[in-house]
């Protein structure tokens, strides 16, 4: 069982973040906090894992302070860091909802600078998933301490650096329209089916920040504008965030994509969330995304900084923490990523 900390609330009206209470305590910006993991009694160093996948506390719990390890297989996590050799504070990134998303990144660096600061902590590793990946690689440039860029580690995974048309629904809307109309005809069965499933689709987002920020540029209605920052996606690739991201520990960007083995083994698991996004990857993605991102936008940070670290993970859909093997994946690359530098480190001192 986690313990939910709650940090902030951002004030729409005001544009400022504010204190949590017992009405938006479970759509404001949130860590959940576990058990260590403790291996090594020899030693008090340890290292953090930061999971941001990028939903809010409402979409794991009713309870406002505590929050299940079974949400998002932390539990899975925790077992497979109890068969390393080191000390481990595990931590879930749970997402403001109205926030932009840039907001979430300033807050978000302060907490690592702190983190990073605590006299025993080895390493940060923030593994930023989806619109928390592309947060993640805001967040370095809001650094305040040396050290914090020293001792991080990012992890982008499934990254939608040039925006999702799933967080676009001027783009998308119409695309949903056709394609129940190429299923049931066009008439008004087909025009109600259609707006009950978008409907469905609201009520799963956020309608506000959160999801709007990484739509593609011109995919949102005029209703929507007040809730969306257009430079988040815009400067994605500023020189400011390519110069401080050149100042971490390390960086490894993380991409996913749907092949053949993904449906089957999404239907072997009774992993729905899988089923769906593989229908959704060939409805509309032309089979060329992890169901909610394409494969070509996680790719753009070649363009940018053709010599960043990328890992291609096997067959994986977009939900990566609802599959077990995928997190497993995760977890030994930033196993990996922290073994190698430990290892660097013990033979510098040696020369």
């Amino acid at each position: 069982m986690g313990v939910i900390h709650p940090v902030a609330k951002w004030n729409l009206e005001k544009n400022i973040w504010e204190k949590t209470n017992a009405q938006n305590v479970r759509r404001a910006f949130c860590f959940g906090r576990y058990e260590d993991v403790i291996n090594d009694e020899s030693t008090q160093d340890f290292h953090y894992i930061i999971i941001a996948e990028g939903s809010r506390t409402e979409d794991h719990t009713k309870d406002p302070e505590n929050i299940s390890d079974r949400e998002l297989n932390i539990n899975r996590v925790r077992e497979f860091l109890k068969k390393q050799p080191y000390n481990y504070k595990v931590i879930l990134f749970l997402m403001d909802a109205d926030a932009p998303i840039i907001e979430d990144a300033k807050l978000f660096a302060s907490k690592i600078d702190d983190y990073a600061s605590e006299e025993h902590c080895k390493t940060v590793n923030l593994v930023g998933i989806s619109k928390c990946g592309a947060m993640g690689f805001n967040i370095p440039k809001f650094f305040k301490k040396e050290q914090t860029f020293q001792k991080t580690n990012l992890y982008t995974i499934a990254v939608p650096y040039d925006g999702t048309k799933l967080a676009s629904p001027k783009i998308l809307f119409p695309e949903v329209e056709t394609w129940v109309v190429g299923i049931l005809g066009g008439n008004k069965f087909s025009s109600f089916v259609a707006k009950k499933l978008w409907s469905i689709q609201e009520n799963i987002n956020s309608n506000s920040h959160m999801d709007f920020d990484i739509a593609i540029p011109g995919g949102l209605f005029n209703d929507q504008l007040s809730k969306y920052d257009p430079t988040f996606i815009e400067n994605m690739f500023s020189v400011e965030n390519l110069n401080a991201q050149a100042k971490l520990r390390s960086h490894i960007n993380i991409e996913t994509g749907i092949d053949g083995w993904t449906l089957p083994e999404a239907i072997v698991k009774g992993d729905l969330t899988g089923i769906g996004l593989c229908m959704i990857n060939g409805f509309f993605f032309n089979k060329k995304s992890d169901g909610l991102v394409l494969i070509s936008s996680q790719e753009k940070i070649a363009d940018y900084i053709p010599n960043v670290s990328r890992v291609k993970l096997k067959s994986a859909h977009h939900a990566v923490m609802t599959n077990a093997r995928l997190v497993n994946d995760i977890l030994q690359i930033v196993e990996q990523t922290i073994e190698e530098q430990i290892e660097k480190e013990k033979v510098r001192l040696l020369s």
